[in-house]
């Protein structure tokens, strides 16, 4: 067995509370920002990357409720495709999410090791070729 147990995913939206804030990225004299907010019935999130002082929208994300399990959506701001990821784990500080039909990534983790730190990891088939890269996030204040 994994890191995290799959057997049995919460299907509860409060149980992604942890995910709420502004997350902060700094790499390459860049900042990638994701922005997690709870809506009614789901969690809503932005992805922005700012480099040199432009800003430019990366995507949007959703935590939402499918059939009675807990689904992670993701559009990609240049393509009108949404790619769903089940989410297969979910604890009080990270969850796994899977999608076996998505060109890359097929796997998403998050974890928050702490309150001020957020970490993502991706990770997947690439043209043939396995691929990873793991995001650390701070809280913005």
């Amino acid at each position: 067995m994994g890191l995290f147990s799959c057997s049995n995913p919460s299907n509860d939206l409060q149980d992604t509370q942890w995910l709420i804030g502004t997350w902060e990225y700094a790499f390459n004299q860049s900042i990638e920002m994701e922005t997690w907010n709870k809506k009614e019935h789901e969690l809503r999130g932005t992805g922005l990357f700012i480099s040199l002082g432009d800003s430019v929208p990366m995507r949007k994300m959703g935590i939402i409720s499918e059939n009675g399990k807990l689904v992670l959506v993701i559009q990609e701001e240049s393509f009108e495709y949404i790619s769903k990821y089940h989410i297969e784990y979910l604890g009080k500080d990270s969850l796994v999410a899977v999608s076996h039909s998505n060109v890359w990534p097929q796997r998403i983790i998050y974890t928050k090791p702490d309150a001020n730190h957020l970490h993502k990891h991706m990770s997947g088939k690439q043209q043939q070729m396995n691929n990873s890269v793991t995001s650390y996030y701070t809280l913005k204040k």
